[in-house]
């Protein structure tokens, strides 16, 4: 939580970040092999450092795979049409909602 937040919050409060860091962190592989033999990275928004490595170095290297995946050939971006339905793996996809235009949470 604490990693997430504070990439969009990066001038949080004191009272912010101790509310974040009240959810326990956990550590997970960088790389996720699924039951099938395909393997994933784990690098989105809530990847927060990397094992092995000093706060600053893992920030590093996170930031540098994020920036190489979410290049323009590798991004799908959906334009919403009454009737739409989209899936993703969730475990497989790195993903992001956009905000929405008031006038469509009608």
């Amino acid at each position: 939580m604490a990693a997430a937040q504070s990439l969009t919050h990066p001038e949080a409060t004191r009272k912010q970040k101790d509310a974040w860091n009240q959810l326990p962190a956990r550590e997970h592989p960088l790389v996720w092999k699924h039951r099938d033999g395909r393997h994933s990275l784990l690098i989105g928004a809530t990847a927060g450092q990397v094992v092995g490595m000093t706060p600053e170095e893992g920030r590093a290297l996170l930031d540098d795979v994020l920036d190489w995946a979410t290049q323009p050939q590798f991004v799908l971006r959906h334009r919403w049409q009454v009737g739409d339905l989209v899936m993703w793996d969730n475990t497989g996809l790195l993903h992001r909602a956009l905000p929405y235009e008031p006038h469509h949470l009608a």
